[in-house]
């Protein structure tokens, strides 16, 4: 009788902890899932940093002032789990907070635009054929694609008929008109973006740049010497990896708009 007793004993004990080791898991788990943050969250958390990380070091700041993230995370302003939350694709430790201080008192803080190459990876080059729409140039153009160092390419798809022995100066004549502090390359479409773009999509012969200098693009995805005055041609330029990353998702009636 008194082994029966031990027995029921030890199983409800051992059962008790069975239920214990479930609801303390599910409760970690829980805490878990809901201790993840939106990127407004994680905004606010750095701002909140911010603000104590320069009340600390008030008298070292007069005027307009930048820190990184990486100052905070380095003095310890950040327990492990903000930085776990903070540092992700769109924040880093290179992350700028701009600031400014007057009469020792913060007046004004805000986190710079992101990096507009944040929205994108890609060890080499990648091809966007969707959710690729972009403000520039009070225009709307397309990202055709992204480069290994997070530079853009984008195109307004517009067919030009171009001259085909006065190439280098109306490629020159482009580039000058370009806003040197967004984009600083422009030259025609080559042959691989026509095959890898979707939104490329030529009905006939057009002017192409390759390794070999510029040739001529055919439909049957066949290049040849230039032997043609004039061909059609599309542009194409590269932003700058430095500029930064306003609002917009892409999409044809919501594009990304970018600054400076």
């Amino acid at each position: 009788m008194k082994d029966k007793k031990f027995f029921t004993i030890a199983m409800a004990i051992v059962l008790a902890l069975a239920l214990f080791m479930i609801f303390r898991t599910n409760t970690q788990s829980f805490k878990r899932l809901s201790a993840s943050v939106t990127p407004e969250e994680e905004k606010n958390i750095i701002i909140e940093k911010s603000k104590q990380y320069i009340s600390d070091n008030i008298d070292k700041f007069d005027g307009e002032s930048i820190i990184l993230l990486g100052d905070l995370i380095n003095k310890n302003y950040l327990t492990e789990e903000e930085k776990e939350d903070v540092t992700n694709d769109l924040y880093d430790e290179n992350t700028r907070i701009f600031f400014t201080v007057k009469d020792s008192k913060i007046v004004d803080i805000y986190l710079k635009n992101e990096l507009f190459s944040k929205l994108f990876k890609c060890s080499d080059v990648c091809y966007i054929n969707e959710n690729n729409y972009i403000y520039y140039n009070n225009d709307v153009y397309q990202i055709v694609k992204v480069d290994s160092n997070g530079s853009v390419y984008i195109t307004n798809n517009e067919i030009k008929s171009i001259n085909t022995k006065d190439i280098n100066n109306i490629i020159k004549n482009k580039y000058n008109e370009l806003d040197k502090e967004i984009a600083n390359t422009i030259d025609l479409i080559s042959q691989n973006d026509i095959n890898n773009s979707n939104i490329i999509n030529p009905e006939k012969d057009m002017l192409v740049t390759s390794p070999a200098g510029y040739k001529i693009y055919s439909i049957n995805n066949q290049t040849r010497d230039i032997d043609v005055d004039k061909v059609d041609g599309i542009f194409i330029i590269r932003l700058l990896n430095t500029i930064n990353y306003k609002l917009g998702d892409g999409t044809k009636f919501n594009p990304y708009v970018i600054t400076k």
